[in-house]
C-alpha cells in the first residue's frame, strides 16, 4: 500500500496551529517545523527553509496535511 498526503486549507488560530502545518510566506507554502511560546502568549515557529523563529499572527490561514492510505 502506498500512501499519499494531502492538504487541506483552514483558517487557524495560534491555538490550533501545530508543527508539521504550512503557511504561506512571500507567496510560497513553508512547513513549521517548531512552535514556541512567547512571553506575551503568543507563538512563534521555526519555518522551513527560513532563519531564525517567527512570530505567527493571532489568525492565519494553514495548510494541513492529511494521511490516506
Amino acid at each position: 500500500m502506498s500512501r499519499s498526503v494531502v492538504y487541506e486549507t483552514l483558517s487557524e488560530t495560534l491555538t490550533g496551529v501545530r508543527t508539521g502545518d504550512l503557511v504561506l510566506v512571500n507567496g510560497s507554502w513553508r512547513m513549521i517545523t517548531d512552535l514556541r511560546r512567547t512571553q506575551a502568549g503568543g507563538k512563534a515557529a521555526a519555518i522551513n527553509g527560513l532563519p531564525g523563529v517567527w512570530k505567527l499572527p493571532r489568525s492565519f490561514d494553514v495548510m494541513r496535511p492529511i494521511t490516506r492510505r
